[in-house]
């Protein structure tokens, strides 16, 4: 897993914790403007779970927010005894069981992505998560991480959840925005985890997966928690 400081300064003494999206890098909340008070970091890269990084012990009061795999990559951490102690839970467009037919993505799509992805199928999957075709620039910045480690990530997500026991999620979770036009993961799936888990929802009629397309500032969404 990569960790990545998108944004530090001396004396915050809060941390807003963000866990990316399959095939991400930092550029995928690059624009966002940080919340008042806060540093932020930034992990993607789920090919492993192995560490986490001390620098969070400092911090007073960490907000973790986690977006599509990101959700699924925070119960990894938590079954491994690696995730810090979080004042509050976001999961956005996202699912602890991320493979899954009536939490997450279908099995058969999830394992039908894998086994086609190449460079071509990666840019079809970018311009469905966003929705379209506006979003070109940050396209070219998803491309700098390699096909092939795409899909290792990829696999090891799908040889976890093939392995996995546990039905229900360790995480707590306090809540979920639910994107209704989202093409990645049903919306339907998300409001059945919602329901069947009692995770507080939120629902954004007219945003798609990378919901973060519509906002300007962190403190936009971080708004609608209250």
């Amino acid at each position: 897993m990569t960790f990545q400081f998108l944004s530090k300064k001396q004396g915050n003494k809060k941390l807003l914790l963000f866990f990316n999206g399959w095939g991400m890098n930092e550029a995928a909340i690059g624009h966002l403007v940080p919340p008042e008070g806060y540093d932020i970091l930034v992990a993607y890269d789920y090919r492993d779970f192995t560490s986490f990084p001390h620098e969070v012990e400092q911090y007073e009061s960490i907000l973790l927010v986690a977006w599509s795999i990101g959700v699924w990559a925070v119960e990894q951490l938590r079954q491994r005894g690696l995730l810090p102690k979080v004042k509050y839970s976001l999961a956005i467009a996202g699912s602890p069981f991320i493979r899954h037919n009536r939490f997450g993505i279908p099995c058969k799509v999830f394992d039908l992505t894998l086994q086609s992805l190449n460079d071509s199928s990666r840019e079809v999957f970018n311009r469905r998560m966003c929705g379209g075709k506006s979003n070109a620039a940050l396209f070219k910045e998803f491309e700098k991480r390699e096909t092939e480690e795409l899909r290792e990530e990829l696999n090891t997500v799908r040889e976890i959840e093939l392995a996995r026991q546990e039905e229900r999620p360790l995480f707590h979770w306090n809540r979920i925005f639910i994107a209704q036009k989202d093409k990645i993961i049903p919306p339907q799936n998300l409001f059945t985890l919602s329901q069947s888990y009692g995770i507080p929802q939120d629902s954004f009629p007219d945003a798609s997966h990378f919901l973060f397309q519509d906002f300007q500032y962190w403190q936009e969404l971080l708004d609608r928690l209250s």
